[in-house]
């Protein structure tokens, strides 16, 4: 099986790729990325390219499965470029949509984000529930889902994995994410800084489990009849930041939380996560 994984030398990327050699023997995987952050390649065969004009070439591989990690991922990087988000998380990714579809891949997974709901309050967001999306990043995954559910059929089936905040170990570490934050705070400063007062909800799922549900929603396809939109990550993982930070805090003792009382951070969302349950168990 030909597998093409985008973004496959950023955090994700080593992880999935030792997840895919485990699960599927057959396995030959093609690697796009820019390479920004590489400590080395992880794939079979590397293309050293940018998503907004990556060549032709690479789909003479005949891929049956695309898994799309690449993207300006992280809210305010988002806010400050929203150029260049728009060029590679939505006009790049709808150039390799199109291109995934035409030349006969079967299954495009899309690595999106729980970050869709935005503003939600204290209420669990099911897929069903209305999105909010409040940033650049947010707004360019739901465009994505959209063009995706437009353009899937039943031999070119898309599945959207709206992701949990990611966190957890990689040889190719994140220390932007709120939860790697806090524990590379804690052991080098002694001291977790919130830039909120803390209230905020968030989902939490570590790489390794991402990592799964892209490699099993690869294998099982046919349980997808065109389009799949599912919230990935555990009901018992969401957490108030302050109560995030205040967990770390009881793992690094003499540690110290800094809170900004009078700011609050208007990306509040739990989620529920009982579709994905249903998806994996139905066999």
């Amino acid at each position: 099986m030909n597998i093409l994984v985008t973004g496959n030398n950023g955090y994700i990327g080593p992880v999935l790729f030792k997840e895919l050699k485990k699960k599927i023997k057959s396995v030959k995987i093609f690697g796009l990325d820019t390479n920004y952050f590489k400590i080395k390649n992880y794939s079979d065969i590397q293309y050293s390219e940018d998503i907004r004009n990556f060549s032709k070439k690479i789909f003479e591989n005949k891929f049956e499965a695309i898994i799309h990690l690449a993207s300006l991922s992280n809210d305010p990087i988002g806010n400050r470029y929203e150029k260049q988000t728009k060029q590679i998380n939505i006009e790049g990714t709808k150039r390799l949509i199109d291109m995934a579809k035409k030349n006969g891949c079967k299954t495009f997974v899309f690595a999106s984000s729980c970050s869709v709901y935005g503003k939600n309050g204290n209420n669990h967001r099911g897929e069903k529930c209305k999105t909010k999306p409040l940033t650049a990043y947010a707004k360019s995954k739901i465009i994505i889902e959209k063009y995706l559910k437009k353009k899937s059929d039943k031999n070119f089936k898309s599945i959207c994995l709206r992701f949990a905040t990611a966190c957890g170990a990689s040889p190719n570490i994140r220390f932007d994410l709120v939860l790697n934050d806090f524990v590379f705070s804690a052991i080098t400063k002694k001291k977790i800084k919130l830039n909120s007062s803390g209230n905020a909800w968030r989902p939490l799922i570590d790489v390794k489990d991402m990592s799964k549900a892209m490699v099993y929603s690869v294998l099982n396809n046919k349980k997808v009849k065109k389009t799949l939109i599912v919230n990935v990550g555990s009901n018992i993982s969401n957490y108030k930041i302050i109560d995030l930070a205040k967990k770390v805090k009881s793992v690094f003792k003499n540690t110290s939380i800094e809170i900004q009382e009078k700011i609050h951070d208007n990306r509040s969302y739990r989620v529920d996560f009982s579709n994905y349950d249903k998806f994996k168990n139905n066999e």
